[in-house]
């Protein structure tokens, strides 16, 4: 089971740049402009980047272990280094990561789910789609990318 995760970093980029781009009141624009001038420490971009995450992330008020989550990634060197600043600016080591071409190499069935407001949007998933053999593509409806935290009786653990 593959759970609102890309096989491209590029890929995965453009969507959550489409998913920004359509957040209400330029609120996208805004934030993107504030990543592009170097001002991803401020509280008005703290603001705008939570408000992605609550549309494309978690739809649910965030429990203590989602919340210290949250904070592990926000402080995390690591993260810094192999994501970057959030979601949707990925400038770290991952940034060109792609593993599309080897993903017909997997030969067992397939279960790939995504969620209507998913940062992984639907178009990521149906693109690799066709490259595994054997497959089934599951759309969640008000789900996001923590669909276990969103619906979690109608989540597969």
């Amino acid at each position: 089971m593959l759970c609102g995760t890309m096989a491209s970093i590029p890929q995965f980029v453009a969507g959550t740049r489409r998913l920004g781009a359509a957040m209400p009141n330029g609120d996208g624009a805004r934030l993107l402009a504030l990543e592009s001038s170097g001002t991803t420490n401020t509280h008005e971009y703290e603001t705008l980047i939570n408000r992605f995450y609550d549309m494309h992330v978690l739809r649910t008020k965030p429990n203590a272990d989602v919340r210290a989550s949250f904070k592990s990634l926000a402080t995390s060197p690591a993260y810094a280094i192999m994501n970057g600043p959030n979601e949707i600016t990925v400038t770290g080591n991952l940034k060109s990561w792609d593993r599309r071409d080897v993903l017909s190499k997997i030969d067992v069935p397939t279960l790939l789910l995504t969620g209507q407001y998913d940062e992984v949007s639907s178009i990521v998933i149906k693109r690799c789609a066709p490259a595994f053999a054997d497959r089934r593509c599951t759309f969640c409806r008000r789900a996001r990318t923590l669909r276990c935290k969103n619906h979690p009786a109608r989540t597969i653990v």
